[in-house]
């Protein structure tokens, strides 16, 4: 990408947040499933705000359940709606309300290859706001925001802290004894290359005549 295209894509991208900065001010849908609570943060936000200030766009209701959401516009291209953590996030706004939502390639038709990010977020996440883990799903692997899978990850137990901490101390430990192994096979190879080398330089000194010493000169 050419420096002049990576500010102006900066810029706009700067544009899009400014835009946002009131969000606290809108008014977002509600959800009226409840068997979509699973969606919200642990903030207790629900997917149609998080996605609101990912987009720094405002939100509004689905007017009815056959109703989607699109995504940006032709000629409109941007990497916060061309994020597949966005899509995710609104097509879960859309869930809530009942309602359906468009496959990854319909979202994003309209996205340039530069704007597009799969598995991640393109910027720092705004002030005050959590991503939940099934939003950075790779939606590419089957085309479409797979709500099934998404529950799965949001129902999995998170590690204990006394197993991480376990699990960490372990991996630091198998770190010191594998950095001890290299440097005691790497010490061992030094010592021996240096011992053959020393043999060798012997067997040269007792194999070569010893020569003249050198002697001051008489000037002539």
């Amino acid at each position: 990408m050419s420096p002049m295209l990576f500010i102006l894509q900066v810029l706009s991208v700067i544009a899009l947040v400014s835009s946002g900065v009131e969000a606290e001010q809108w008014r977002f849908p509600e959800c009226t499933d409840p068997t979509t609570n699973w969606m919200s943060n642990q903030r207790g936000m629900s997917p149609c705000e998080v996605a609101a200030n990912l987009e720094a766009l405002h939100i509004k209701k689905l007017p009815s359940t056959s109703s989607v959401y699109t995504g940006p516009r032709n000629g409109h291209s941007n990497p916060l709606q061309c994020s597949t953590v966005s899509y995710s996030m609104v097509s879960a706004c859309a869930v809530c309300q009942g309602g359906g939502f468009k496959s990854w390639k319909g979202w994003a038709s309209n996205c340039i290859m530069r704007d597009i990010s799969v598995g991640n977020y393109p910027l720092p996440l705004p002030p005050g706001i959590e991503v939940p883990t099934w939003a950075y799903m790779n939606v590419e692997e089957i085309g479409i925001f797979d709500v099934k899978r998404a529950k799965a990850i949001a129902s999995a137990p998170a590690p204990s802290r006394s197993r991480y901490s376990d699990m960490v101390l372990i991996g630091a430990a198998g770190g010191v004894v594998g950095s001890a192994l290299v440097l005691s096979v790497l010490a061992t190879l030094f010592f021996y290359r240096r011992h053959k080398l020393h043999q060798k330089k012997h067997l040269a000194s007792n194999d070569t005549p010893e020569s003249e010493p050198l002697l001051p000169s008489d000037g002539d």
